[in-house]
């Protein structure tokens, strides 16, 4: 290792520390211990795809108004990977030894969803499709693996920058095979097997297995987290394929129940809880990449955001909409809201062929026009929009996740196509989420 050198210059002055650190000749350099873990070398069977888990930690602080204070144990978050391998013969014998004699150790394991099919020679440098590099988990400093068609024989190169301008990475020593068009070149990360893996043996020369796999790295995001142009807003549209649901509580609401008698219930706040299951399809890298951007800013359960809830909760009356007042068709607010719900105060009207921008809009105050129509006053005026080009008109919700943990099923190599499952809630803070901030 490397140490301050001592020098007595004379017996007339003192001591004095030298100090540029020397290297001691008898001590050698340790080098990159990275380079010394053995490789989980073995390709997954993409037919039950793969999983991948982002995993955060808040703690959330609530009373029995249902206010909340939360604040993150884990900013950055644990990661793990999932996928099931089936093998036969030799490569079977080869996980089989792998498993046996791995235990908890690390190794250096692939990250199949983010390898890119080489379309020429691999040099000291590689040049990626202009803009697709940034959408990628290949960092400076970092390893990668590149093999061909027979993933037991591989390299692993060291990455000693990434320019995100040229969409370039440049490796700290030309490979020493040749690798051309048809080899895959993926991100290495140290990991670890956790969980006591189980192979199940088809036949005595095929076996499949499930493994996850918990990334060791301390992960730091390969991307900057920022709000982008729709600042704390959930942009995501819900797969209506799969079911959506919608749950709503009381939770400032108790009862008193007794033996004999009825049942009294007291609720002080008169103020609801939603909570929302859905599914996300997302399609394509730049998609992807988006959510994780998002669930990294809101830190899992602890940062509040604005959700639109994705159906047509409102119908226009009349053919044009503009200015401070919106009539709409009755449907109960002057019937059933007694005490104004904070999260039935708030809209968004979205275009249907792009004509305008996306409006949105808080709910002041309501009243009754007549039997059929109801108008609603809004705290700024909307501008002059043609009720036939609106696609729908939905509430928008101060709302958080209501899970730390969120599983990103790639079906493909590519990220190309991802399925997840969110829960969100609505929130209420003392601090309110503004419409929107600057």
């Amino acid at each position: 290792w490397r140490q301050d050198k001592l020098v007595y210059a004379s017996e007339a002055s003192s001591w004095v520390f030298d100090t540029v650190p020397v290297l001691d000749a008898d001590v050698p350099d340790a080098g990159d211990r990275r380079l010394r873990l053995p490789v989980f070398s073995f390709l997954p069977n993409w037919k039950q795809g793969l999983n991948e888990r982002v995993t955060y930690s808040t703690e959330v602080l609530s009373s029995e108004t249902d206010s909340e204070q939360r604040r993150s144990l884990r900013v950055i978050p644990r990661r793990s990977i999932e996928a099931t391998f089936l093998r036969q013969k030799t490569l079977r014998s080869r996980l089989d030894v792998f498993l046996s004699s791995i235990g908890k150790n690390q190794f250096l394991m692939p990250m199949w969803h983010e390898q890119y099919h080489l379309t020429e020679t691999l040099g000291l440098t590689l040049v990626f499709p202009a803009g697709t590099l940034a959408l990628r988990e290949f960092r400076s400093l970092s390893l990668a693996l590149v093999f061909g068609k027979d993933p037991g024989a591989y390299e692993i190169l060291q990455v000693s920058a990434v320019n995100l301008g040229t969409d370039t990475i440049e490796f700290a020593s030309a490979p020493a095979g040749t690798w051309g068009d048809g080899s895959r070149i993926t991100p290495l990360r140290v990991a670890r097997i956790l969980e006591s893996p189980t192979m199940g043996n088809i036949t005595d020369a095929v076996a499949t297995s499930r493994i996850r796999f918990q990334i060791d790295d301390a992960e730091p995001q390969w991307f900057d987290p920022d709000w982008n142009t729709d600042p704390y807003l959930f942009n995501f549209k819900i797969n209506r394929a799969l079911d959506v649901s919608i749950g709503y509580e009381r939770p400032s609401a108790y009862s008193m129940q007794y033996e004999y008698g009825p049942i009294d219930v007291f609720d002080s706040e008169q103020k609801g809880r939603l909570t929302l299951r859905a599914g996300l399809t997302l399609r394509g890298r730049a998609q992807v990449l988006a959510f994780r951007k998002f669930i990294a800013m809101t830190r899992g359960r602890a940062v509040r955001f604005w959700l639109p809830t994705g159906t047509t909760d409102i119908y226009c009356v009349g053919e044009t909409i503009s200015g401070t007042t919106l009539d709409i068709k009755s449907i109960g607010f002057t019937d059933y809201f007694k005490t104004a719900q904070a999260f039935r105060m708030a809209i968004v009207i979205t275009p249907k062929d792009g004509s305008f921008a996306p409006a949105y809009h808080e709910i002041e105050s309501f009243e009754e026009v007549s039997s059929t129509v109801e108008r609603l006053t809004l705290t700024e005026a909307l501008p002059s929009i043609s009720v036939g080009s609106i696609r729908a008109v939905s509430f928008l919700m101060a709302a958080r996740f209501d899970q730390d943990a969120f599983e990103l099923h790639h079906h493909v190599d590519d990220s190309a196509a991802v399925q997840t499952s969110v829960v969100f809630r609505t929130a209420d803070d003392a601090t309110p989420l503004e419409l929107f901030p600057a």
